[in-house]
């Protein structure tokens, strides 16, 4: 199906399509020449951060681990705006530093844990996917960096389209810019 421009800034443009189950998937295509792709990814993958600096994430822990390292399971409850409940993702998280390609992947999928049962204080969205590939302009700790980020979910909410296109035009590059501005005490050790 044809992606549809959402919105378009100075640093960032964000597409739509719908998938075959109904549900949207988005594409964001973003660029920073003032960070380097080692704090921007770093700022994703360090939770107790993720909580500071991202007022909808009520809790981000990481509820069981790969021995080996590269994969681990969270459970993340974000908040909703009222009257609408919160949400809850239990999901697999994989990311990697690939020396040879000079990439930074992270990919997270909605997954079950006995660790974390459904219940009835949050809608569990169990219809959700990511992938976000960092490519530095130069390496890894140069400023300047682009990245792709292509997600999916499914949170369960019946609220006219159009009001989910504004919200998703507007909350995608207000994340993305909290994450930014993030990235960058991350750079500068503002922390």
């Amino acid at each position: 199906k044809p992606w549809e421009k959402l919105t378009e800034e100075e640093q960032l443009s964000v597409y739509r399509r719908h998938m075959d189950n109904g549900i949207y998937e988005y594409k964001v295509f973003g660029s920073f020449l003032d960070i380097n792709a080692r704090s921007f990814f770093f700022t994703q993958i360090d939770t107790n951060y993720r909580k500071q600096w991202d007022q909808y994430a009520i809790k981000l822990d990481v509820i069981d681990k790969d021995p080996a390292g590269d994969c681990e399971v969270l459970h993340w409850i974000m908040k909703y705006p009222y009257p609408l409940t919160s949400r809850d993702y239990v999901f697999v998280r994989k990311s990697k530093i690939d020396m040879q390609s000079n990439k930074m992947v992270l990919m997270s999928k909605a997954t079950s844990h006995p660790k974390c049962p459904e219940n009835n204080t949050h809608v569990r969205v169990t219809d959700y996917g990511s992938q976000m590939v960092i490519l530095p302009h130069r390496t890894f700790d140069e400023n300047g960096m682009d990245f792709v980020l292509s997600y999916y979910d499914n949170p369960k909410v019946t609220i006219p389209n159009v009001c989910t296109s504004y919200a998703t035009s507007a909350g995608i590059p207000n994340f993305i810019n909290k994450l930014h501005l993030a990235a960058k005490k991350v750079q500068h050790k503002e922390l």
